[in-house]
């Protein structure tokens, strides 16, 4: 069950870093884990401010051929969820050897911030989109400043040769409808 942004800002003493492990190639990855032992599952806002959160443009792979079943997503986002996030990452750079940091916030003198996380589009764990009455519905075929409400796992930390960050999944993306209804996840 996700919580609010704003309240694992809150609980983030709670959280722990497992140890690194080796994946494929030179990357190591680390858990992070919550107060009750799981990833740590995360809806940005209250879908009370549905409409604050934006996609500026379809999930990609930077020079991917489209087919990739895990993608990136931005979301344009309010300046506090920014500063949650912020905190964060503040944490997590807390954990983990000095280094470089990939930020999962980016800005832009042309654009309003963004946060990058990925989502699987295809394949067995493909990000369940649903409607603002939670029932499953279709993925979007125009996702240029749509409005959603994204949940996100904050499955842990990777760290390489180039630098350390989250790895962030949305798991669930539900989307405004025409009317603008939007319902609370829990």
């Amino acid at each position: 069950m996700p919580i609010l942004l704003s309240d694992a800002v809150a609980e983030l003493s709670d959280w722990t870093l497992r140890p690194f492990k080796a994946k494929a190639g030179q990357m190591q990855v680390a858990g992070i884990l919550s107060k009750n032992g799981r990833w740590p599952v995360v809806q940005l806002l209250s879908t009370d401010y549905m409409g604050a959160v934006t996609v500026p443009f379809p999930p990609s792979v930077y020079r991917g051929t489209g087919n990739e079943p895990r993608q990136g997503i931005m979301f344009t986002v309010p300046d506090s969820v920014l500063l949650a996030f912020a905190a964060i990452e503040e944490w997590a750079r807390k954990q983990i050897p000095d280094g470089v940091w990939h930020s999962a916030i980016k800005h832009s003198d042309k654009y309003p911030a963004t946060l990058k996380a990925k989502i699987n589009v295809t394949g067995p764990n493909v990000c369940k989109i649903l409607d603002a009455k939670q029932r499953p519905t279709a993925w979007p075929d125009n996702w240029s400043h749509l409005a959603v409400m994204p949940i996100i796992e904050f499955r842990g930390v990777y760290s390489q040769k180039t630098g350390s960050g989250l790895i962030l999944e949305v798991t669930h993306l539900m989307v405004q409808d025409t009317e603008g209804d939007a319902v609370m996840f829990v």
